[in-house]
């Protein structure tokens, strides 16, 4: 389960994510998705490229 941090959803996009009631797939794409909004295009083009 995924929700909003009460008083800080859309600052920087914090969510509280609820270990025990999701899937291993679930929280890889949830950190996947998390890094790309932060790391250098570099970085994600050469981790695209070698997925």
């Amino acid at each position: 389960m995924i929700e909003p941090v009460p008083g800080y959803w859309g600052r920087q996009g914090s969510t509280f994510v609820w270990f025990e009631k999701i899937g291993e797939e679930r929280f890889a794409e949830l950190m996947r998705m998390a890094w790309v909004q932060v790391a250098p295009k570099r970085l994600i083009s050469k981790f695209s490229s070698n997925a």
